[in-house]
């Protein structure tokens, strides 16, 4: 006796719609506390006194991501507190959280989010802006496109399944979601073309290396589940126009070898000095090596190719087909005997 399983495609959406549905319960309820944080914690204008970028540590191990801290003092309660202040969100922007810790010093004063009942622990960048509900818009960003899955999905089969009457809208939905993820997946790949073609241009230097670690990442590594993967870094000091730059970079590629990563630490170490490339615009930003044909074409790709199926089905399946002529058929002619 043969067995057969056919699996249905609607099966698969509760699931879909589960999941973005309690996505976005995550987010709205997000979003509601951080409002009432808004409204009920106080404002100061805390003075700056310097700061710097730190990198996240967890489970004491580093990651290649940066945030600012500051070093704020301000008055609460008629009480003075003084404590070093770190933004929520990391950035693998090096360069841009080191213009904002300059931004910062150069102005003297920034605003902060206090708690009452937590006086030492101000929040920064707080307000009605993307990075201080980053949370809630990516958890609701996930959720949507879920259930906007699901929803086209449901309604393309049940289309299929009574027949072509109805099928307009929902097919128009579907063709109006390829066109978007088409446009935004063809416009990244050619800005990460554009990135690359321009670091072609950074100007060589010889840095010296301060310190070394080692630096994680999570990567996917073919599995279902994911896993970590290492590489060394090294932070580098060097000098442009009458400036002193002190910059992270990461050297090779990620691997699960954390031993290899940290031979290779030690390596930069005892070199001493580190072949590197900086943009002359911003002088934060610094790689080891210039970018191979992976960097300049394969990367770009990896989001163009995605974007073109997506533009390509737009158009086979916005495309009207055409009427069918219908032959006439012509009547025999009635012959009197």
């Amino acid at each position: 006796m043969v067995f057969r399983f056919r699996l249905n495609p609607l099966w698969a959406l509760p699931m879909f719609a589960v999941v973005g549905a309690v996505l976005l319960v995550i987010s709205v309820r997000g979003a509601q506390q951080r409002i009432e944080q808004l409204k009920s914690w106080t404002r100061v204008d805390a003075r700056v006194h310097g700061g710097e970028v730190v990198s996240l540590s967890r489970g004491g191990r580093r990651k290649a991501a940066y945030a600012e801290r500051l070093n704020l003092e301000y008055d609460l309660g008629g009480q003075k507190y003084e404590v070093a202040a770190t933004e929520e969100v990391y950035s693998s922007d090096y360069a841009g959280q080191a213009r904002g810790v300059q931004r910062a010093a150069r102005a003297g004063v920034v605003k902060a989010l206090v708690d009452p009942l937590q006086p030492t622990m101000p929040l920064l960048n707080a307000g009605y802006n993307p990075e201080y509900f980053f949370d809630s818009l990516l958890f609701g960003l996930i959720g949507s496109t879920f259930l906007a899955l699901s929803i086209l999905i449901w309604r393309a089969v049940r289309t299929e399944r009574a027949g072509a009457k109805g099928g307009s809208a929902s097919g128009a939905w579907l063709l109006v979601f390829l066109a978007v993820m088409g446009v935004l997946f063809t416009a990244g790949g050619g800005f990460a073309f554009h990135m690359a073609q321009r670091e072609m241009s950074w100007k060589p230097i010889d840095a010296r290396v301060d310190s070394t670690d080692v630096v994680w990442t999570r990567s996917s590594g073919g599995s279902s589940s994911a896993v970590d993967v290492y590489a060394a870094r090294a932070w580098i000091t060097y000098n442009f126009r009458d400036s002193t730059f002190h910059v992270p970079v990461v050297r090779g590629v990620y691997s699960n070898d954390s031993d290899g990563a940290a031979r290779d630490a030690a390596t930069l170490k005892r070199a001493g000095t580190l072949n590197a490339r900086f943009d002359p615009g911003n002088a934060f930003n610094a790689r080891v090596g210039r970018p191979g044909a992976v960097g300049r074409f394969w990367v770009p790709m990896l989001f163009m190719v995605p974007g073109l199926v997506c533009l390509y089905l737009t158009w086979v399946l916005g495309r009207k087909k055409p009427k069918r002529r219908r032959r006439k058929v012509r009547r025999p002619v009635a012959v009197e005997a």
